[in-house]
């Protein structure tokens, strides 16, 4: 029996900091073995073992047929395409993309309690920017 991957694509969306695990359950995996590559093709974790330096990435095998990848500390540069293999002969992958959300921030000074006096007819500009991803929405109310 040929070896079966639960799914060819799925998408995970994390905050930054927090951890990621990229779900990849193979069904019938007999003599084959495991890999996860990043979105350049860098070989993060062979079977158990991980290869890539760095320490926040693991295999987390919650019974034989998981191979997640798991991603602790998650930063903005961890974003994208994520591929779990099989050496099969025409080799069969899963296609996880990983998104990294930032929770918004208010930029600039702090709000002030001052009051501010305009007179009628005067023009008053109010701004506020904001930064985060996905690009926060601002909306004003009074």
């Amino acid at each position: 029996l040929e070896p079966k991957l639960d799914s060819a694509f799925s998408n995970v969306t994390v905050i930054i900091g927090q951890t990621a695990l990229l779900l990849c359950s193979i069904e019938n995996l007999g003599k084959y073995k495991v890999a996860w590559l990043d979105s350049n093709s860098i070989t993060l974790t062979y079977e158990e073992r991980r290869i890539v330096d760095d320490s926040r990435f693991a295999i987390e095998r919650p019974n034989v047929e998981n191979w997640h990848l798991q991603v602790r500390e998650v930063r903005m540069s961890d974003a994208g395409q994520y591929r779990c293999t099989v050496n099969t002969y025409l080799v069969k992958r899963k296609v996880v993309h990983l998104f990294v959300n930032v929770p918004p921030t208010i930029l600039g000074p702090s709000p002030s309690k001052e009051i501010i006096v305009v007179h009628e007819g005067a023009n008053l500009t109010i701004a506020c920017n904001a930064t985060g991803s996905p690009q926060p929405e601002i909306t004003w109310s009074r």
